[in-house]
């Protein structure tokens, strides 16, 4: 299986460098392709870099994590929020996010988001697949049929 690919967005440089330790010793299936210090930084990272997940901090200067998906036309990525506030957290699963985590991070609260996260992606791939064949086989259009019988071809 590919690993998950994440972005860390947290304005304080020690708390992405504790969730990436985390991360680390947490799962072996996350690949953290990249750490921001704010919402517009992020979004210049998300869109270079397509990642799977955003970890995101609620509270930073200028725009609140939230207000990220307010840069892009439609979430091609999942989100899990995690704050030192959780008084955020209606906001955080109106916006659909896959889990939201309080400081100080709990390791086995953050194994549970990312299996969450990992089973969700899991299923979105399947769904694609399916789709794509179901497409593929509205798409073609089968004139002649070709059954092999004892050796020979009939149509």
């Amino acid at each position: 299986m590919n690993k998950i690919k994440a972005i860390l967005v947290d304005d304080e440089e020690s708390a992405r460098d504790v969730l990436e330790n985390l991360l680390i010793r947490t799962s072996n299936e996350i690949e953290i392709i990249g750490k921001s210090n704010g919402v517009i930084d992020a979004v210049e990272k998300i869109k270079e870099f397509q990642p799977d997940v955003v970890f995101l901090d609620v509270q930073m200067p200028n725009y609140a994590g939230y207000e990220i998906v307010n840069f892009f036309s439609q979430i091609n990525f999942e989100i899990i929020f995690v704050t030192a506030y959780d008084q955020y957290a209606i906001k955080a699963f109106e916006l659909s996010a896959i889990d939201y985590l309080v400081k100080p991070i709990n390791r086995l609260r953050l194994q549970e988001a990312v299996e969450k996260l990992a089973l969700k992606l899991k299923q979105t791939d399947a769904l694609a697949s399916y789709q794509n064949l179901y497409q593929t086989i509205k798409d073609k259009e089968f004139g002649t049929i070709i059954i092999s019988e004892l050796g020979q071809k009939k149509i």
